[in-house]
């Protein structure tokens, strides 16, 4: 806010001690918001004000950068593939859900590996677990919530590949209604 400020008095002084008017200043320059964050692998896009000093720090050895001033929104030759950790929006079917009890987990996936579910209540308590082995065929379980009172439920699902690759996760909100 100060160097802002700052920028604000000088720029005035000029224009009374000239008797002219300094251009004006481009629009795309001045950030008034900002956003972007990614946890795997890091990566870290926030602007509110631009400051019109740049400046690149590393770490020692090179394995970090940090630019502040102007967002740089490509750098050339750093590329790292992030795999996603969570199940993707087509490899994870619940229904039906709503449900008056029994609901059916189908998993699509090619990968082997273990499955292991959890059925947690709304204070925490587990209350179904399974572990299971699946080939690279999908995997399917049917889940009874009869015996259980009505409300809101939560499933979470894991696959620990056999290859060693990295494991994915989902969790998901079952409601569970009377008749």
């Amino acid at each position: 806010m100060k160097p802002l400020v700052l920028s604000a008095v000088m720029a005035a002084a000029c224009v009374s001690a000239s008797g002219q008017a300094l251009p004006s200043i481009d629009p795309d320059v001045i950030n008034v918001a900002g956003g972007t964050f990614k946890k795997g692998y890091y990566s870290l896009d926030f602007s509110i004000g631009e400051a019109t000093l740049i400046n690149t720090m590393k770490s020692p050895g090179n394995n970090f950068f940090l630019t502040n001033g102007f967002l740089q929104p490509y750098i050339i030759g750093f590329n790292i593939p992030v795999e996603n950790p969570h199940f993707s929006e087509d490899e994870v079917r619940i229904y039906p859900n709503p449900t008056f009890g029994p609901f059916e987990l189908n998993i699509f996936t090619e990968q082997h590996g273990k499955v292991k579910i959890y059925l947690v209540d709304r204070l925490g308590k587990i209350l179904y677990t399974k572990e299971n082995q699946t080939f690279g065929f999908g995997y399917r379980d049917r889940i009874d919530l009869s015996r259980y009172p009505n409300g809101v439920y939560t499933l979470k699902v894991e696959l620990f590949p056999d290859d060693g690759s990295r494991s994915k996760k989902g969790t998901y909100k079952i409601i569970k209604v009377g008749r």
